[in-house]
């Protein structure tokens, strides 16, 4: 797709960011264009996420595409945020766009975590922001997050992001369906190598376990990332987990 750094801010337009969209083949064309989407609103970070079902425990299961500080995101877990999260109770119980505050959406969490998580939140600078519910064209529900350090976006803005977010969402859908279907089939190693990482295992400790170098370690879970599309390595685990690659 086109390179966004080339492009002026003052062209990036809603009719322009859909042009660009259409052009998005990968996961990572759609990360790059949120960032660009953040820079123009306003807001430093991003998270597109499907909404959890019962056997959903950790923000990570969640997770389709996100620039959120991995340190962030297992903080936010080991700390068992997700069940009492009053943001996800918010996007369940309605369909409708909604602005927050850290200290204001955290009061009164039914887990009693309302300081832990206004820390952790404060921690890395995310102050406030706004959530877009969207579904996609199989009823599945979701939404994109968009945390800033700064005051609310203007309705204006908060209207074209209500309409973008909805094509940014089904066309990321788009693409993890055709990457469902058109899939490499990693390597036995590979598929080893995730494993133990999905159990918590660091590269040194997969390399001893496994016998290999932890340069080869390193060099199977890039081939992962790359077959899978991913832009980490939790998120190559989180969705070669999504697809069923693991535990067979």
């Amino acid at each position: 797709m086109s390179n966004l750094a080339e492009l002026d801010k003052n062209l990036l337009t809603p009719d322009n960011f859909l042009n660009l969209l259409k052009d998005c083949l990968t996961t990572y064309d759609i990360f790059r264009l949120l960032k660009s989407i953040c820079k123009v609103y306003g807001y430093h970070s991003f998270m597109a996420m499907r909404l959890p079902n019962d056997s959903d425990a950790t923000l990570d299961d969640l997770v389709i595409v996100t620039n959120w500080n991995p340190e962030m995101i297992r903080a936010y877990d080991a700390m068992g945020f997700l069940a009492g999260s009053p943001v996800i109770a918010k996007l369940k119980e309605s369909t409708l766009p909604f602005d927050w505050e850290i200290e204001k959406i955290s009061a009164n969490r039914p887990d009693g975590k309302d300081q832990p998580a206004v820390e952790l939140f404060r921690d890395f600078n995310f102050n406030s922001g706004s959530y877009f519910p969207t579904t996609d064209h199989r009823g599945n529900r979701g939404a994109i997050g968009l945390s800033s350090d700064q005051p609310k976006v203007n309705q204006d803005d908060f209207a074209e992001l209500s309409f973008l977010t909805t094509h940014f969402y089904e066309r990321l859908v788009q693409i993890e369906l055709g990457q469902e279907t058109r899939k490499e089939i990693l390597t036995s190693r590979e598929i080893e190598c995730l494993e133990w990482a999905a159990a918590g295992k660091t590269s040194g400790e997969t390399a001893v376990i496994l016998g290999i170098s932890e340069n080869t370690v390193n060099h199977y879970m890039t081939n992962s990332s790359t077959k899978l599309d991913t832009v980490n390595k939790a998120h190559t685990v989180a969705k070669a987990l999504r697809l069923g690659l693991l535990g067979s």
